[in-house]
Formats: C-alpha cells, sequence, structure tokens
C-alpha cells in the first residue's frame, strides 16, 4: 500500500476487514475526538478533519492517519483499503492506484483475491 501511495500521490489507509463494526461512515470532527492511533497512543483530533468511523468509533482520520484498533497485522485475512480524494477525482486514477496496491500484494502473497468498488 505503501508504495502505492507513494508511486500515486494518493492518501490511502488499510484496515482489517474482519475488525470493523456495523456501517462506515465519513465525517467531519469538531475538534478533541480522540482515538487510539495506529503507533498505540491516543491521538486528539483538530477541528474539521475527516474521518472514517464505524459503530465503535474512529478508524482513520486524514491528518493522524489510522486507528490501532483495524490494523492490518500478520494474521489479518481480509483487509479494506480507501483511497482518500478530493471530490471528483478521475475514477481510472483511482483504479490504477488500487490496481497497484493489489500487484503488490500478489507479489508478496502470490495469491489474492479482490473486489474493486468505486463509490464518488
Amino acid at each position: 500500500m505503501f508504495l502505492a501511495e507513494l508511486q500515486n500521490r494518493i492518501l490511502t489507509s488499510g484496515h482489517d476487514l474482519d475488525l470493523i463494526q456495523g456501517k462506515l461512515v465519513f465525517d467531519i470532527t469538531e475538534g478533541g475526538e480522540q482515538y487510539l492511533n495506529i503507533n498505540g497512543k491516543k491521538q486528539e483530533l483538530k477541528k474539521d478533519d475527516i474521518i472514517l468511523k464505524d459503530e465503535n468509533g474512529i478508524l482513520a482520520s486524514v491528518l493522524y492517519g489510522p486507528a490501532k484498533r483495524t490494523a492490518i497485522i500478520p494474521k489479518t485475512k481480509n483487509a479494506l483499503f480507501f483511497a482518500w480524494c478530493p471530490y471528483g477525482m478521475d475514477k481510472e486514477l483511482l483504479t490504477n492506484h488500487l490496481n497497484a496496491i493489489l500487484k503488490n500484494l500478489i507479489l508478496v502473497f502470490g495469491s489474492v483475491s479482490s473486489e474493486l468498488n468505486i463509490h464518488t
């Protein structure tokens, strides 16, 4: 994922799909919200940050990155990748970016099944 981010300059977060609970929602912060960052430290959010959350809380912030709760770890079986893009970004660029992540996963794991969905 990180290699594709560098190559395509598209901010992306990866999550263990099996740890996500309920519906996913994008939201704007009021400021002061907190979550456990991927580094294991509490992160307080600034006003007007964009976040992704499920019914158990924040999964990622544009400014501070993903939460530890849904981090991809060696035992992860199902991963979900989000490309954080401005509204109206070309779908072909997004598709190419997500396919670059898939190609890298195939290089590492050999066989990977995938489903690509782009929501605008």
